[in-house]
């Protein structure tokens, strides 16, 4: 037996494009996403802007890379755990207890058919010839009915 079969290598991805299939789409954070002066009188000084984006920039990208290292990580473990044991369940527990019971509904649908052939459908059937000699004429005579109104 290969060693291929035993472990299999993760497929390659893409570390320029992480969200490639736009999941986190909302998350658009950036300087421009969150602070804006839309009107030149409420502009700052050029400076301060300039240092207020740095700022926000830097301390943005190091305290998520340092969340990452610290929180991200355990956290990836634990969904990557999570994920398994829910595959694990889904494959080996719920598609099969899926399965049977598909079957035993099948079956007990079988049963009740034939049951409900044997005893229901006689009966219906013969209520069903006690009404099926009743005859309904259907003609278009207008009857008119002349009310007397009494003061």
């Amino acid at each position: 037996m290969s060693a291929e079969y035993l472990i299999k290598a993760p497929p390659q991805m893409d570390t320029n494009q992480r969200d490639p299939h736009g999941i986190n789409k909302h998350l658009q954070l950036d300087w421009q996403n969150v602070f804006c002066e839309p009107d030149p009188s409420s502009h700052n000084f050029s400076v301060l802007w300039s240092v207020s984006y740095f700022t926000y920039y830097y301390t943005k990208l190091c305290m998520y890379r340092l969340l990452v290292t610290l929180i991200g990580i355990p956290l990836v473990f634990a969904w990557a755990l999570i994920f398994a044991v829910y595959t694990f369940f889904m494959i080996y527990w719920v598609a099969p207890s899926r399965r049977l019971f598909q079957s035993l509904i099948l079956e007990t649908g079988i049963y009740i058919n034939d049951i409900c052939s044997a005893f229901i459908g006689p009966v219906f059937r013969a209520i069903g010839q006690q009404f099926s000699d009743i005859r309904v004429k259907l003609s278009n005579e207008q009857i008119q009915i002349a009310r007397q109104i009494q003061v």
